[in-house]
């Protein structure tokens, strides 16, 4: 009986190797890259850049008999979690989040009212679109007696943010603190009063000890996890089913004395036993 073909991505990811070897136990693997790679077992696949990327991904499993596809890109998965119902109507798995998990991965707004609604702790937040909204946002989040942290709505690097400070001067404006980036009040102000900013997700900063830990799902079931307290993982099981998760996510939170508060959810790339366990998971949705 002939191994199932799979397409990886990512060609020349550092972490391919190990993941075609494991995949290759059981897969039949052969690596993508936009790039023009020579070997019997590479495929040139489009550039993110392509309009038609998720199509003509399609069109090369068809033509192919590729069967599985397990992007390894952030963009890529960004393409083609959209189009993940699409290639199940073909019987071709996609090892990413679906529209409905990327949707809230790619929004905070929609995390964080999905939780909030749930009961489970988040930091106060408003969505900002308008700068006639931002003083009114900044008092309710508390500011000036409490710091704000703004950041873009859509999936940011983790770099992407600065805490609203009065008390940043004009050296640090100009050479911010990379691990506590700050902005005044009057500069963020200024900003966004052009009106051409993305739209702003602000939120409490909250002050307290940093973790997170990773988890793994399968319908919203949490099926392990790498966190030994036994608090963690109990709001991992909540959130889990909440947002209805599959794969491998990290949870990111912030330990205050009310509690934990869930800041930040990532998707991650399934490794090792675990991806094929998925992978099986998600053929087996499909039979």
């Amino acid at each position: 009986m002939s191994q199932i073909k799979l397409l990886l991505t990512g060609a020349q990811q550092v972490q391919t190797e190990e993941l075609y070897n494991t995949l290759s136990l059981k897969y039949s693997v052969y690596l993508a890259d936009s790039s023009a790679l020579t070997g019997e077992r590479f495929v040139q696949i489009p550039n993110i850049t392509d309009m038609a990327f998720a199509h003509k991904i399609l069109k090369i499993c068809l033509d192919n008999d590729f069967k599985i596809v397990v992007p390894q890109l952030f963009d890529e998965i960004g393409l083609l979690a959209p189009a993940k119902t699409l290639f199940g109507e073909y019987g071709i798995v996609i090892a990413c989040p679906n529209k409905a998990e990327w949707d809230i991965l790619a929004d905070k707004e929609i995390l964080f009212s999905s939780l909030s609604a749930a009961r489970i702790a988040v930091p106060a937040f408003r969505k900002l679109e308008k700068f006639e909204g931002f003083a009114a946002s900044m008092l309710q989040l508390g500011y000036p007696s409490k710091q704000v942290k703004v950041e873009p709505c859509t999936n940011n690097a983790s770099s992407d943010y600065r805490i609203v400070d009065d008390r940043v001067d004009a050296y640090y404006s100009i050479f911010p603190d990379i691990e506590n980036p700050l902005i005044s009040y009057t500069q963020l102000s200024k900003i966004v009063a052009a009106d051409n900013f993305p739209a702003l997700f602000l939120s409490e900063h909250l002050e307290g000890q940093q973790g997170y830990f990773t988890a793994y799902f399968n319908d919203g079931e949490l099926i392990t996890d790498d966190e030994p307290s036994a608090i963690l993982p109990e709001i991992a099981k909540e959130i889990g089913t909440v947002l209805n998760l599959n794969g491998c996510f990290e949870l990111q939170f912030t330990q205050t004395e009310k509690g934990y508060f869930l800041h930040k959810l990532i998707h991650k790339l399934n490794t090792g036993d675990k991806l094929v366990t998925y992978i099986t998971n998600e053929l087996n949705k499909l039979d």
